[in-house]
C-alpha cells in the first residue's frame, strides 16, 4: 500500500453494480413503496403460519445458497472467532475496523460523538437526506443524547429490549420514559401514547445476534413504531439477518406502509458481524389494519412461547407476494452484498491472526485514521 491509496473507498467497492458499503447518500439503493394490501384481502389470505422449530438458518430463498454454506463455513473454521482469540479480535479490530479507529480517537469512549459536520437529524426524519445513519456504530445508544445536546425540535423516541429482564424499554433524552412488565403491556401502553401524541422518529435498538430467536421482540418494536409514528414519520431499526421468510415478510410490510425503505450496513460498524439497519421514511399512518394484524402475529408468537411449543411461526405474508419481482430482487440483492461483506471481512481477520506479516503497516495504519477522520468530517 501507498500514502495516496483511498482505503474507506475500498469499502464501497462495486457489487452488481451497486456499492457494497453506501459511503455517502447518493449511493443508497431505496426500495420505492407499493399499495397497500385493503383489509378486507388481508383478512381473508394473510394468516399467521406455524413449523416446527429451527435452531439454524441452514438456507434461505432470499441469498444464494453459496455464500450462506460459506458463511457457516466460516464462522466454524476461523480460528480468530473462537472465544479464546477474542483479545486478539479486539487488537486487531483497533487497528483496522473503521468503528474501532473511531473509538479509539475519542479516548476509548464506545460512541461516535464526531457528529457536529454532518446533516443534522431532524433533516434526516423530514426529507432525503439521512447522512447520520451511514456513520452508526454498532448501536442506536449515542443518538438520543446526541438530540438532546442538539435541543432537537421534533419528538423522537428510542425503543430497545433491557438486556437484564428482555422486556421493552422506552428512552427520551436518554431517560427511561417507561418499562413493561411483559411484552402485551408493553404494546396496551404504546397504544395509550400513540392516541395522545404522534413521534416524527422512531429509532429501535434490536441488539440481537440471531433472527431465529428475536421473533417476538422484533415484531414488538414494530407493532410499538406504527403506533406512534405520525404521518411522514421515519424508522431506523437496528436488526440482524433478514434471510427468514418472518424476517422479509416483516420487510414486504414496511414497503407497503412507507415511501421507500432500504437496509443498510455502515462503515462504522462491526463488518464482520451479520447486522444492519433497516430504515423506513414517509410513513402512511392511515393503515392501522397492519399493525392490527402484527398484534395477530405476537399473539401467536407469545402463546407458543408460554406453551413451550416446539413450532414457532414462520411466515406472516403469503409466500408468493414475497416473490414479487422489484421486492424479491431487492432483498436477495441486499443480503448477497451483506453477506459477501461479511465473509471478506472475516477472511481478512484470520489473515490478520494467522500471517501477522500481512498487517498493515504503522504509516498505513496511520492514513486509515485520517481517513476515518476526514470521513466523519
Amino acid at each position: 500500500m501507498n500514502s495516496s491509496h483511498n482505503y474507506i473507498a475500498d469499502y464501497s467497492q462495486v457489487y452488481n453494480e451497486v456499492p457494497l458499503i453506501p459511503l455517502h447518500y447518493d449511493q443508497v439503493v431505496w426500495l420505492e413503496g407499493a399499495e397497500c394490501v385493503t383489509p378486507e384481502v388481508m383478512a381473508a389470505t394473510w394468516k399467521p403460519q406455524s413449523a416446527a422449530c429451527l435452531n439454524a438458518v441452514l438456507n434461505s430463498r432470499f441469498c444464494t445458497p453459496f455464500y450462506i454454506s460459506k458463511l457457516q463455513d466460516a464462522h466454524q473454521q476461523a480460528t480468530i472467532l473462537r472465544e479464546e482469540n477474542v483479545d486478539n479480535l479486539i487488537s486487531i479490530n483497533d487497528k483496522v475496523c473503521p468503528s474501532n479507529i473511531v473509538k479509539m480517537s475519542k479516548g476509548g469512549e464506545a460512541e461516535v460523538r464526531n457528529l457536529d459536520n454532518l446533516i443534522f437529524f431532524t433533516e434526516m426524519a423530514k426529507c432525503d437526506n439521512f447522512g447520520i445513519v451511514l456513520n452508526l456504530s454498532d448501536s442506536l445508544d449515542y443518538l438520543g443524547q446526541y438530540l438532546q445536546e442538539k435541543r432537537a425540535r421534533f419528538n423522537s423516541i428510542r425503543l430497545c429490549i433491557s438486556a437484564e429482564s428482555g422486556t421493552p424499554l422506552a428512552t427520551i433524552n436518554q431517560e427511561t420514559a417507561f418499562q413493561f412488565e411483559d411484552i402485551s403491556q408493553h404494546v396496551n401502553r404504546v397504544s395509550q401514547i400513540g392516541d395522545e401524541q404522534k413521534i416524527n422518529l422512531v429509532f429501535a435498538d434490536l441488539n440481537h445476534s440471531n433472527e431465529l430467536s428475536a421473533k417476538r421482540e422484533l415484531v414488538s418494536l414494530c407493532i410499538t413504531a406504527l403506533k406512534l409514528l405520525g404521518d411522514g414519520g421515519m424508522f431506523v431499526c437496528h436488526v440482524c439477518e433478514t434471510l427468514t421468510r418472518f424476517s422479509v415478510g416483516l420487510l414486504y410490510i414496511f414497503h407497503h406502509i412507507f415511501d421507500k425503505l432500504t437496509i443498510v450496513k455502515p462503515v462504522m460498524s462491526q463488518l464482520s458481524t451479520p447486522q444492519r439497519f433497516l430504515v423506513c421514511k414517509g410513513f402512511h399512518g392511515d393503515n392501522k389494519h397492519y399493525a392490527a394484524y402484527l398484534e395477530e402475529v405476537l399473539h401467536q408468537l407469545t402463546m407458543l412461547a408460554n406453551e413451550g411449543s416446539a413450532f414457532d411461526v414462520v411466515e406472516i405474508v403469503p409466500m408468493q407476494l414475497l416473490y414479487g419481482e422489484q421486492f424479491y430482487t431487492f432483498v436477495k440483492q441486499m443480503n448477497e452484498q451483506l453477506a459477501h461483506v461479511q465473509l471478506q471481512t472475516i477472511v481478512q481477520l484470520e489473515n490478520y491472526f494467522l500471517y501477522p506479516d500481512k498487517m498493515p503497516s504503522a504509516e498505513e495504519i496511520f492514513d486509515l485514521r485520517e481517513e476515518v477522520t476526514a470521513y466523519l468530517k
